[in-house]
Order: C-alpha cells, then sequence, then structure tokens
C-alpha cells in the first residue's frame, strides 16, 4: 500500500473518530435535559382552577307539588224528561253550545196532536163555565152546577199544562253555555228518563282537582296561593289557588280531593287536560342558600361544600347541613357563613387542604 493511502486512511478514521464523538456528546447533553413539567404538575404547583361563589340572603317558599286533572266545575247529562223516540241531535262532541241552544228534538207529532185536542178542550170548558156564572147569576142554576163547570175548567187547564209541557220536553235546549263533552244516543234510539243523550261541561269555571295524601293534605289550607303547569302548554304558568279540600279521604285510595282554580277566559283550556300544581304552603324569610353544584359528598359520604377562605387559597372541605332545595339552589341550615366563598366548579378533583386558583 502507498503511503497516500495509508494517510487517507488515517484522515478518514480521525474524522469518523470525532464525528462519533460530537454525537455521544449530544445525547448526553440531551439525557440530562431536565422533562418539561405536566399540566398536572403545574396544577398542583400552582392550584387547581376553580370558580367560587358567596352564600347569599334569600326568602324561600315552602311548596307541595300534586297532579292533577283539568275538570270542569259545572257539569250536566242532558237527560230526557219523556220517553219518546230521538229524531235529531243537532250537535256533537267538541261543538261550544250557548244556553237555550237547541240540542235535541224528540218525536212529537202525537204529543203535539194531544196538545192541541187539550186546548179545545180547555176552551170550551172554560166556555162552559161563564155560561154557569151568567146562569147562576140570573138564577137559572144551582151552585152545584156552577161548582161542577168551575172545576171542570180547571181539570181541563191543568190537563193543557201537562200537554203542552209534554210538547215543550221534545225540545232540549242548553241548561247553560259550554262544551259538548259526550254523546251518548243517536237519532232513532228511544230515549229514556234514567239514560242521558249528551254530557255538557261549562268552561266558564274550570279547576284543576289533584289527590293529595293524608300526609301531605295537614300542610294545605284553602286560598293557599298556587301555579299550575299544563303538559299541554309547557312553560305557561297559571296563577292559581286552593279552592277546597275534600273532607274525607276516598275509601280505596285514602286520597284527599284538592281543586285549585283556574284563570277564565283561557281558549285553550279543556276538561281533561293533565298538569302540574305548586302550592305555596309557607315561606322561610332570611334564608342562606348557594348554588346547589357546590354541593358535593366526601369519602364517608357526608355532604359538604370547598370553601376558600385561607391567605393560601387552600380549598377547606366543610360539611354542612341542608334544607329545601328551589330553582338551582340549596338552603344552608348549619355549616357556613356569608363571609366565606365556596367552590362551585372544579371542585371534582379537590381534597381538603389543596391548593386552588380561583379563576372567573
Amino acid at each position: 500500500m502507498s503511503r497516500k493511502k495509508i494517510v487517507f486512511y488515517l484522515i478518514l478514521a480521525g474524522v469518523a473518530a470525532l464525528t462519533a464523538a460530537f454525537s455521544i456528546r449530544a445525547y448526553l447533553r440531551r439525557a440530562r435535559r431536565e422533562i418539561p413539567p405536566s399540566i398536572e404538575m403545574i396544577q398542583q404547583e400552582e392550584g387547581y382552577p376553580v370558580t367560587v361563589a358567596l352564600p347569599r340572603e334569600k326568602t324561600l317558599e315552602k311548596t307541595l307539588e300534586v297532579d292533577g286533572t283539568v275538570t270542569a266545575a259545572r257539569r250536566a247529562e242532558i237527560t230526557p224528561r219523556i220517553e219518546q223516540i230521538i229524531r235529531k241531535i243537532n250537535v256533537d262532541v267538541g261543538d261550544l253550545v250557548e244556553r237555550g241552544e237547541l240540542l235535541v228534538e224528540l218525536e212529537s207529532e202525537t204529543i203535539e196532536a194531544a196538545r192541541e185536542a187539550r186546548r179545545t178542550a180547555r176552551d170550551e170548558a172554560e166556555m162552559n163555565l161563564r155560561r154557569a156564572e151568567s146562569l147562576f147569576a140570573s138564577g137559572a142554576i144551582p151552585r152545584q152546577q156552577l161548582d161542577q163547570a168551575r172545576s171542570a175548567a180547571e181539570t181541563a187547564r191543568a190537563h193543557y199544562l201537562e200537554s203542552r209541557q209534554a210538547f215543550d220536553d221534545t225540545r232540549i235546549t242548553a241548561p247553560f253555555s259550554g262544551l259538548i263533552s259526550r254523546r251518548f244516543q243517536e237519532p232513532g234510539e228511544l230515549s229514556s228518563k234514567v239514560r242521558p243523550v249528551l254530557a255538557l261541561v261549562s268552561l266558564d269555571e274550570l279547576e284543576l282537582h289533584c289527590p293529595v295524601s293524608e300526609i301531605a293534605i295537614l300542610g294545605v289550607r284553602s286560598g293557599m296561593k298556587a301555579r299550575v303547569e299544563l303538559d299541554a302548554y309547557p312553560g305557561e304558568i297559571l296563577d292559581s289557588a286552593v279552592k277546597t279540600i275534600s273532607p274525607t279521604a276516598e275509601e280505596i285510595s285514602r286520597l284527599f280531593q284538592v281543586k285549585l282554580t283556574l284563570p277564565d277566559g283561557i281558549d285553550w283550556l279543556r276538561p281533561g287536560m293533565y298538569g302540574r300544581g305548586v302550592i305555596v304552603t309557607g315561606s322561610i324569610p332570611d334564608a342562606m342558600v348557594i348554588p346547589q353544584e357546590a354541593l358535593i359528598d366526601n369519602d364517608d359520604g357526608e355532604a359538604g361544600v370547598y370553601r376558600v377562605c385561607d391567605e393560601e387559597d387552600r380549598a377547606l372541605f366543610q360539611k354542612v347541613e341542608t334544607g329545601l332545595a328551589r330553582d338551582g339552589e340549596v338552603q344552608i341550615i348549619s355549616g357556613l357563613d356569608y363571609e366565606c366563598p365556596v367552590v362551585i366548579r372544579g371542585q371534582e378533583r379537590l381534597s381538603h387542604g389543596v391548593r386552588v386558583q380561583v379563576v372567573e
């Protein structure tokens, strides 16, 4: 091998050795470099981010929630007074009718003929009575004949009035304005004194009938304010009040019937609708409340909150006694004061004594 080649290989080996040295040095530098801290480590050092709120004072309502059905306070089953073939029914279920409107017509031909015959008999009896009175005044007949004529006239009048009432009974009118809720018979059937043809409900006075347990009824009084919301119109709150409370419970269910008033003049309100009522049974003035989301259970299952009130911004778990819960807030009976805020968001990762960072 020539001398030039030997020199070339020596130089090449030196370059390779130098490159390897630099690579090893760079690797050692990277190995000595510190691992960047994780988010968990930063939060532990600087504090877990949380949102807080101060307890506040508020008047809370004591309420009783009930379910019920809209019912008409005034209802009637239209039942004929006579037995006769139904000739015509002028209304159907769902129709609105006015007081005095003709609803049902019964066959009336024979009754009308009897009425006219009795009208004629009445007119003749009254004519005979006037003639007898004239003859008695002149002394042509004794008082006995006058009394007989007077009795016959009174009987004829009574028979005519009876036949006229029977004719009037063939035309059945609405006793009050309202809504036809049911139809029991059809034209061509024989009417009955004990079987209704139609059912009529008034829309002027509707109520929510609510069954209430014997325990809950103890706190309910007539006149208490209430609110009603119907399933058919969610979000539509109607002002109401307790109208009446049944004095006795139903034998089987042992529930008491509470009637809540409903406003007049609401076009969409109909009997049979289902709704919920909230009866205001009392109030708690100056109650301490916090957002309900602040409540959390510790490892022992005890209800409490995390307070942030020390100078080092550490979250401290505090057991509390709660009361009423209304509209996303809960009453605190004991365990808190108004000076120390409580954590309402971010408490999922907290434990007693950890550092927190309060954020908006």
